[in-house]
């Protein structure tokens, strides 16, 4: 004890403590060159959700000392997790008794080495007009934003802030903040992560903007664009399957079974994006690489394996590539298990730059969320058995038959045979009685569904609220066959554990090869766990911060019961804002009306104390009063109008006719985007202008022929409102059709609405005309991607000048020439302006 901490703090400990009652209380200790605590702070009284109080007084070399009451200093869940968070500091965690005799050392206190600043100076001098990096790129202009934006950058950096960067289009953003991530990430010895919401800004990093840097710096850098493990195939499982694949030739799986695993023999980083076809994912599933199944370096291909050569490139690399999704699975990784566990996707980071930061709240919604699904419950248990077309019975439990089946062992015969008869008669049975008694369970719901659809126009989604669970079909019926549900699959587990032990401990004896069928089971175990689990969480649990709602979906016509966080802010602070040091959040669309308040308040930056974030906006680069004129015909009827949908069509169609096509036609809904298009495309059908619609073919290939043919007009909605580049004459006009506001009858939507108001605040003004702001200023942004780009942007919906928030959607918008009057007058000065 004394090695640690001195008599004297043991002492100030124990007396703090018994001042406390004997409940917890959170120290900050104080340690000289040697380690050894020398004093104490007392600086929270209750639980771990002190931590990120803790966190802003720690520096590299403190410790925290925490007691546990009860006596047993064995680190809790939530301890590893604080001890997570504090290593990534460099701070130490200790758990003591109440009498601060017994002491646990769960996390050591490391020295950090005195960071190295970077110079702005430095950086803003390899993005001037006489740089190596203007000369590689053709054309190059200084722009003062960019600079402005890189020294921003640098200093977030050299202090170790939050910066929330909003950067306008054509300020070059991706090499603001790259160059002083690379210069960072070389004095420091400290890997990066660069985060993406869309493939196409990721395309531009990894083949564009680094290889320019990697040509243009002095400074030698390395990066690499990280994928997630379920992209790659695991070479013990492609082992397995062929071992296996003559036990069932079933036309439907085996050939391209066959394909995959050839390919795997010729593959250079065996990812799917090494493949010419895309497999289908009953039989990927059987090849990817997951958490769950993998044995690491016990793996006798672990040399080779494809995850791991991954993984050692990413460990050598400076800068890490990766998108939004993948980050978010990373950190839930280190939030569950620690930093240091094996099983999170990313190797050590300590600062992060997300670009298209405005996805944040969605996507991190997504991973702190859960869900089950008809399909996923069908596919748990067809992973153990289904059936084929032809009848014939495939899966693990069937691989596992053929496998007892061949043995010809005498002396175990006995063995073999209750193994065999287990599996038959009791656990193929019940896959199938569990899956029929899925199927009429969810069958049950849609049915249900459907009549309430019906008496609610067609909704698809519905709240698990107070008014739902009223319904004795529900509550009498449903909910009760479900309760029966997860006790089954909690029998079937215990059942299915039994014959892993089981079979085990015969292949063992036997020296019968299963590796791969018990990984998988094992494998299996848990899943079936999780699934009862979620069931019970989504259903039978309540959580005033969670909102639960059930719907059908539509692609996968499928019933799928969801929760999702209501308010993500904490989360967020817990996993992402308190453990790094550095966070840029980046975008062209980070403020509304030119405040990042609304920003801060979802992403919970508000909570954080105010010298840890920064904000700053830099201006577009582009001339908009010259470059853009927007056009808002105030005699249209507004879009709850019933007329609106008579005169839309029609204005849609003049402005097609004015700018010669060359647009894109932005719709907040599949079905108003094909009720328009469908009217209007008679009409263009001997014209030269080519319209083309969302959903009749891939986004590339569509934006590749809207590029080509020079006079097309793209109908689309969401996907294409941003992440879409078309520069020069190709696209010379936006028309959009309606303000974007989202769905108000979706239940996390309905939920966040319900939590402003109820605290006070309003909810339209606070929450959805903001959230509409962000997704208008990403339509208006898809028009001017450079200095010689010129357009027109209709606007077809009259609130955004006849409402008192419609000023927030212009205010939000660069200055721009406005015309707001008749269509005829909006009309003729479109003309005018593609005329000049």
């Amino acid at each position: 004890m004394n090695k640690y901490l001195t008599p004297h703090v043991c002492k100030a400990i124990a007396d703090e403590i018994a001042g406390n009652k004997g409940n917890e209380v959170f120290f900050h200790g104080f340690t000289d060159k040697s380690g050894l605590v020398y004093k104490i702070e007392a600086l929270a009284w209750g639980n771990e959700t002190a931590t990120p109080a803790i966190l802003q007084h720690l520096a590299p070399g403190d410790v925290v000392i925490h007691n546990h009451p009860s006596g047993d200093i064995t680190p809790s869940e939530a301890d590893i997790q604080i001890a997570s968070i504090l290593g990534s500091r460099y701070v130490g965690f200790y758990i003591v008794d109440n009498s601060a005799t017994n002491l646990k050392i769960v996390v050591k206190r490391l020295v950090k080495t005195e960071l190295k600043h970077i110079d702005p100076l430095d950086v803003s001098a390899k993005l001037d007009s006489g740089s190596a990096i203007a000369h590689g790129l053709p054309g190059y202009e200084l722009r003062t934003g960019q600079i402005e934006m890189a020294v921003a950058a640098t200093n977030s950096f050299n202090e170790g802030t939050i910066s929330m960067i909003e950067a306008g289009t054509g300020t070059g953003k991706t090499l603001a903040y790259l160059i002083p991530a690379i210069l960072w990430a070389r004095k420091n010895k400290e890997r990066i992560v660069v985060s993406t919401n869309t493939i196409n800004l990721q395309e531009q990093l990894v083949f564009k903007d680094i290889p320019l840097l990697k040509k243009s710096m002095d400074e030698k850098f390395t990066s690499v664009l990280v994928k997630g493990r379920a992209n790659y195939c695991c070479l013990r499982k492609v082992d397995a399957e062929e071992k296996d694949l003559g036990l069932f030739k079933d036309e439907e799986d085996y050939n391209e079974m066959r394909t995959l695993i050839a390919w795997s023999k010729k593959t250079k980083d065996g990812s799917l994006s090494d493949l010419n076809f895309i497999p289908k994912s009953i039989v990927w599933d059987r090849l990817k690489c997951e958490s769950d199944t993998c044995t690491g370096a016990r793996c006798a291909f672990y040399e080779d394996c494809f995850l791991v050569s991954a993984r050692r490139e990413a460990a050598r690399s400076d800068i890490l590539i990766i998108n939004h999704h993948l980050l978010f699975s990373d950190l839930s990784l280190r939030g569950s298990f620690g930093s240091l566990a094996d099983i999170a996707v990313l190797p050590p980071y300590t600062r992060i730059i997300i670009d298209e930061a405005q996805h944040i709240e969605k996507v991190s919604t997504d991973y702190f969320g859960r869900q089950v699904s008809h399909i996923g419950i069908k596919r748990l248990f067809g992973r153990l058995m289904s059936l084929s077309k032809k009848g014939e019975r495939k899966g693990l439990l069937p691989v596992a038959l053929a496998k007892l089946r061949k043995v010809k062992e005498e002396t175990h015969q006995e063995q073999l045979h209750s193994l065999v008869t287990r599996i038959e008669q009791e656990l193929l049975s019940e896959i199938m009685e569990i899956t029929d008694y899925s199927n009429d369970i969810f069958s049950d719901i849609e049915s249900f569904l459907q009549r309430k659809a019906h008496e609610h126009h067609d909704e698809k989604q519905f709240m698990l609220d107070e008014r739902f669970f009223e319904d004795p079909d529900w509550t009498d019926l449903i909910l009760v066959k479900i309760g029966g549900l997860i006790t089954r699959m909690r029998e079937f587990r215990t059942k299915l554990f039994e014959l892993v032990e089981s079979l085990g401990k015969l292949t063992k004896l036997l020296k019968i090869d299963m590796e791969n069928l018990f990984l998988e089971l094992k494998a299996h175990l848990r899943r079936i766990n999780d699934t009862a689990d979620s069931f019970q969480c989504l259903l039978f649990e309540t959580d005033e911060n969670v909102v639960k709602w059930i719907e059908l979906t539509q692609k996968y016509r499928t019933v799928k019961i969801c929760a999702a966080p209501i308010e993500v802010g904490e989360s967020l602070r817990n996993a992402l804002f308190t453990p790094y040091y550095t966070v840029i959040l980046t975008s062209a669309t980070l403020t509304v009306g030119g405040s990042f308040d609304f920003i801060k308040s979802r992403l919970g930056i508000d909570m954080l104390e105010t010298e840890m974030v920064t904000e700053h906006s830099f201006p577009s680069p582009f001339d908009f009063r010259k470059q853009a004129l927007i056009g808002i015909p105030t005699n249209n009827y507004p879009p709850d109008h019933p007329q609106y949908f008579s005169t839309t069509p029609n204005l849609i169609a003049e402005s097609l006719k004015i700018s010669r096509g060359r647009a894109f036609v932005l719709f907040t809904s599949y079905q108003a985007m094909n009720e328009v298009f469908n009217y209007i495309s008679v009409s263009f059908e001997n014209t030269p202008i080519n319209l083309l619609k969302q959903g009749t073919d891939t986004r590339h290939n569509l934006l590749n022929r809207f590029r080509k043919e020079q006079s097309a007009a793209l109908f689309a909605t969401d996907s294409f409102w941003e992440g879409v580049d078309v520069m020069g004459e190709a696209l010379e006009s936006i028309i959009i059709a309606r303000l974007p506001f989202r769905v108000p009858t979706e239940p996390i939507e309905i939920a966040r609405r319900d939590a402003i108001d109820r605290a006070g605040g309003n909810s339209f003004l606070e929450y959805t005309v903001p959230t509409a702001v962000i997704k208008f200023k990403q339509g208006f942004g898809r028009l001017i991607r450079h200095k010689n780009d010129r357009g027109t942007i209709l606007v077809l919906d009259n609130r955004i000048v006849t409402k008192s928030y419609g000023k927030v959607f212009l205010d939000s918008l660069p200055d721009c020439r406005i015309v707001a009057d008749r269509d005829d007058v909006v009309f003729k000065a479109f003309r005018e302006f593609y005329n000049n």
